[in-house]
């Protein structure tokens, strides 16, 4: 599959038509679009995606989702989607065309089929959207229902959940490795569901589980059944109330990129205005210091808070040393009278063998007076033989009568403090005290340059940059605090939904409906235990090429005696929640994705996706902004020479002349089929034949 033509009219920057051919061979297999930061790379890749989805839009990725919610809703976004020019002339409509080629569709369509059309349109007046899907010299009428041509799309195009890996901005993939468990499962169960084909199997154990839930649902009674329909409405708020901190996510990171632009302009306003230009890099380097010294001192108070929490223990560990003392000794004095106790018990049972057990003397009988002082003597002897020979312990004058449990947390407290607690509080406090001293010099630098070189323009626009910093912040907090909320109700809907499935097992069934539901979950059961065989045998295959990637895009892996991952382990998750990622260093160690560089974690994940699309029951075309993100040089050089010529039979990137300059763009030219280069002039962006520093005019 491949996309053959995209066309936009009206949409966004795109003013009127603007078409673009992205034809490609088996030789040639890139595309090439270039443009600077504002040109409309962006909206180009999430024209791509509107188009296919619409309003759906929002479940495919967090890049795209967030696009919506900074608009408001999908409503508000329709109508901010018309070109600004187009909208003051009185033009009501914008549209995204595009068109496929090199389909594998089914003869239920036509025999010869293997192109199609999709167009999105929308009036923003009534805001009625058109989806058109087109199969020449087929009837297209049967796509009349919106529900048909939406499965079209998902079933023969590219399906909702793939888009997060054929529509992606490789800069903002890394974050994939930084995932949580959970969360890498869910990602490659899209992978495995929708890339690897096993959805089908899939969809049909959520409709026969549904099925069979509805079934139970509807032989639940009173009380049983108030609870089932009580959790289903409190996912349902729950869900809405995440949509809703996503929308203020959304909102919060568009006020930030604007409050960091407004910085960035106020920066050039003061830099322009204020001394040299060493004399700017000097003061820039200070604000700098600032910022790395007052996040140092939070840091250090932190460390220090958590010192500070065991200082009043501290302040009386003469007592907790004496107690500790006390009850080392109350514990070998209890000890020693158990040992003693033992003895004498021992002795006992000594003396009662000796004279009161045959074998006797033949001849003569001993008297008792006898046996009485032979016994004693016994007795003495054995105690003097076998007990211990260190001097008696002092009586103590008192016992504490505690629970072992209480005496081993006095102890843990005492070796807490011992000898750590002074020396770390020094040290803290050495710390602090030094990030202080050191922050106030340069704020005194900074006051005092200022002082010397800035007028009231100057300090005005300072002040303002230091409230719109301020706002950052503090609109950083908000969502790191809606972050948490969100992943709070994801685990309340995760409960809720074991708890209904525990409620709708006490559900009372007649045997006819008890079979029925017995032959569905053995379906069910085959079908799970298929998809889980299905995902083992990937998971082989995907090992080996996920590591195979790796050693050709990472450098590092070249060199054998210093192997940054030498191997990659991937294993179905339990319940089959989709598969873990684990990776190994040179030692057989797990290696943790958290401490690769931000390059490092977008080689992972490009491995990661070009091992999934080996595995793709379908070819898919590959549409990329930033594609070089973060990378270094020696990176760059790999991922343009190995990785994009063989990602797919299609590869779109969308760069920057800061990413692939000309003379980079030389690297990957033989693989190139077409490069264009996006102008923007009056704010409206057109294609041109061509590339940085050489175009069609």
């Amino acid at each position: 599959m491949k996309i053959k033509k995209v066309r936009l009219q009206n949409y966004r920057q795109y003013y009127g038509v603007n078409e673009i051919d992205l034809t490609t061979n088996s030789e040639e297999n890139i595309i090439l679009i270039g443009g600077k930061n504002g040109y409309g790379k962006t909206n180009l890749l999430l024209a791509f995606v509107w188009c296919l989805y619409g309003d759906r839009i929002s479940k495919t990725d967090s890049l795209f989702r967030k696009q919506i919610h900074k608009d408001g809703n999908y409503p508000k976004f329709l109508k901010n989607t018309l070109n600004w020019d187009a909208k003051k002339e009185g033009q009501v409509e914008y549209s995204v065309e595009i068109e496929f080629q090199d389909l594998n569709l089914p003869d239920s369509f036509n025999q010869e089929a293997s192109s199609c059309r999709i167009k999105r349109s929308v009036n923003t007046e009534t805001l009625e959207e058109d989806l058109l899907v087109s199969i020449p010299n087929h009837n297209n009428g049967l796509f009349k229902e919106e529900e048909d041509k939406i499965n079209f799309i998902n079933d023969y195009l590219i399906p909702l959940d793939a888009t997060k890996f054929v529509f992606f901005d490789a800069e903002k993939i890394a974050q994939m490795a930084e995932l949580s468990t959970r969360e890498e499962g869910e990602l490659m169960n899209d992978a495995l569901g929708n890339i690897l084909g096993l959805d089908i199997y899939e969809n049909l154990v959520e409709d026969l589980r549904l099925y069979s839930d509805n079934l139970k649902k509807e032989g639940a009674t009173g009380n049983i059944r108030d609870q089932i329909i009580d959790a289903e409405s409190t996912i349902k708020l729950k869900s809405a109330n995440i949509e809703k901190h996503e929308k203020r996510i959304a909102e919060l990171e568009e006020t930030i990129t604007d409050l960091e632009n407004k910085i960035d302009q106020y920066n050039e306003f003061i830099n322009d205005r204020v001394g040299t230009k060493d004399s700017i890099e000097a003061v820039n380097k200070l604000h700098e210091r600032k910022s790395k010294l007052e996040a140092e001192i939070n840091d250090a108070e932190e460390r220090f808070g958590e010192i500070a929490e065991i200082i009043p223990f501290g302040l009386v560990s003469n007592l907790i040393e004496e107690t500790v003392a006390h009850l080392n000794k109350q514990e070998s004095i209890e000890l020693k009278n158990k040992e003693e106790n033992s003895i004498e018990n021992k002795a006992e049972r000594f003396v009662e063998k000796l004279f009161n057990k045959p074998e006797f003397p033949p001849s003569e009988d001993m008297s008792f007076s006898a046996k009485s002082f032979y016994a004693e003597k016994a007795k003495k002897v054995v105690k003097s033989v076998f007990a211990n020979d260190n001097e008696e312990e002092a009586s103590l004058k008192f016992y504490h009568d505690l629970t072992n449990s209480d005496q081993q947390l006095i102890e843990d407290t005492y070796n807490l403090i011992q000898g750590n607690i002074d020396k770390s509080f020094k040290v803290h406090t050495k710390d602090l005290i030094a990030l202080n001293n050191e922050l106030n010099e340069v704020n005194s630098k900074i006051r005092q340059f200022e002082s010397e070189a800035a007028d009231d323009e100057v300090i005005t626009y300072r002040d303002r940059k230091l409230r719109a910093s301020n706002q950052i912040e503090k609109h950083n907090k908000e969502i790191g605090v809606a972050e948490n909320e969100i992943k709070k109700m994801e685990d309340d809907i995760k409960q809720l939904k074991k708890n209904k499935k525990i409620l709708l097992k006490k559900s009372a069934l007649s045997k006819k409906r008890q079979k029925e539901i017995d032959i569905i979950e053995a379906y069910i059961d085959l079908l799970n235990d298929f998809i889980v065989q299905e995902k083992k045998e990937k998971s082989e295959r995907l090992s080996n090429n996920i590591l195979d990637e790796l050693r050709v895009l990472m450098h590092k892996l070249a060199n054998r005696d210093t192997d940054l991952i030498s191997d990659v382990s991937v294993n179905p998750l339990p319940d089959n929640e989709g598969l873990k990622i684990e990776l190994f260093d040179s030692e057989g160690k797990k290696f943790r994705k958290e401490s690769l560089s931000e390059g490092e974690k977008q080689l992972y994940i490009s491995s990661l996706i070009k091992a999934l699309l080996n595995e793709a029951i379908q070819n898919f075309p590959i549409v990329i902004d930033t594609p070089l993100g973060r990378l270094d040089e020696e990176h760059i050089r790999n991922i343009l020479e190995y990785f994009y010529p063989n990602l797919a039979d299609q590869v779109i990137l969308m760069t920057t002349s800061s990413e692939i300059p000309p003379a980079r763009k030389k690297i990957i030219e033989d693989q190139i089929a077409a490069s264009y280069l996006l102008m923007n002039k009056n704010n409206q962006t057109s294609f041109k034949q061509g590339y940085f520093g050489n175009y069609e005019n």
